[in-house]
């Protein structure tokens, strides 16, 4: 495990997944009232925002922290650590007066205005927008408060801007990402816009006006690939995979097909989760529990899509060995290298 404080949160890192984790007892601060608290998917690292500056600005931060630990027989155990975090030269640093600035003053007869500082908002818009992404905005802390009234998307119907209706929601595990939903027409023009004060963090700081202009692609750019599947008995998923064996989309499996449209051109493969508790995610198996992972299938060709084609493929997970599915693009180890390799280790053992 890692922890560290930087000025106003803090921060474990666990090697693992960690479902045991919490803060038992607690010196300098109340408990319940001290923390935002912000987890990744895997729960292996966690944030935890300090909301009062009189806690923040201590010299130093004193808590127990209760979390697994491997111990001499390799087995998971609870420990407690007490901790004392400082983050006084950080404070310090920030606050030391700048000479430069000090000097200029004195030059100058008229003081400098205030600087005025505001929340930053990562907002992730593509000026060439696909038809079934959305807007993703990004905060720099989590937020105290935010309104969507402050918000607007318009669409540029002949000369004029109309404003449209929109969705938002906030990720269920980023707490500091919200993803905006518009009901996109290809090849139109938008704007997304937010007033001053839609969005306040927690230290005070509000967002200032911001404005971003995006073209909606035509369905010219695209093709579609439908998976007709056979011989799934549970509840499943496919994922789109690139060359480098990356995930690019997810569709769950209903009544048999697997439908992937509004593709750019390029090679894809896919692969079949066998989703037995019906998650929506891949899970490891449990030696304890006696419980295998869950079985996951790869269509055993890479396909190659073209602009405005659309691939119908049948897929029955049954008629290519589990163990022989995975398509050669996808392997770390291709079948030429792998006889290259075999062929140089027996030359140099002769």
């Amino acid at each position: 495990m890692y922890y560290g404080l930087l000025l106003s949160f803090l921060t474990l890192l666990f090697s693992f997944a960690n479902d045991y984790c919490g803060f038992g007892y607690c010196v300098s601060f109340y408990l319940h009232q001290a923390f935002v608290i912000e987890k990744t998917l895997k729960n292996d690292t966690i944030h935890y925002w300090l909301k009062d500056s009189l806690l923040y600005k201590q010299d130093t931060l004193k808590f127990a922290l209760t979390y697994l630990y491997t111990d001499t027989l390799s087995n998971l155990v609870p420990r407690t650590d007490t901790l004392a975090l400082a983050a006084k030269k950080i404070i310090e640093k920030n606050n030391k007066p700048d000479p430069k600035k000090k000097r200029k003053e004195k030059d100058s007869e008229e003081p400098e205005p205030e600087v005025i500082s505001f929340l930053n908002i990562n907002a992730q818009v593509a000026p060439s927008m696909d038809v079934y992404d959305y807007i993703n905005l990004t905060f720099d802390e989590p937020l105290q408060s935010y309104d969507f009234a402050a918000v607007h998307v318009q669409q540029k119907v002949d000369t004029l801007w109309k404003d449209i209706p929109f969705d938002y929601e906030q990720d269920s595990v980023r707490l500091r990402t919200f993803r905006v939903y518009g009901d996109w027409e290809p090849e139109k023009e938008y704007k997304f816009q937010t007033d001053s004060l839609a969005f306040i963090g927690i230290y005070g700081l509000h967002t200032n006006k911001m404005e971003k202009s995006f073209r909606v692609k035509s369905l010219n750019d695209y093709g579609a690939i439908f998976f007709n599947v056979a011989e799934v008995v549970t509840p499943a998923f496919v994922e789109l995979l690139n060359e480098r064996d990356n995930v690019l989309r997810k569709a769950e499996v209903i009544d048999g097909k697997a439908d992937f449209p509004f593709l750019t051109p390029g090679k894809y493969c896919a692969r079949l989760i066998e989703d037995t508790n019906g998650n929506g995610i891949w899970d490891t198996g449990n030696y304890e529990e006696q419980r295998q992972p869950e079985k996951v299938h790869y269509y055993n060709q890479l396909l190659e899509l073209k602009v405005m084609f659309e691939l119908e493929q049948d897929w029955n997970i049954k008629t290519v060995e589990l163990n022989k599915q995975k398509p050669d693009e996808l392997k770390k180890q291709k079948p030429d290298e792998d006889k290259k390799k075999r062929n140089t280790q027996t030359r140099n053992n002769r």
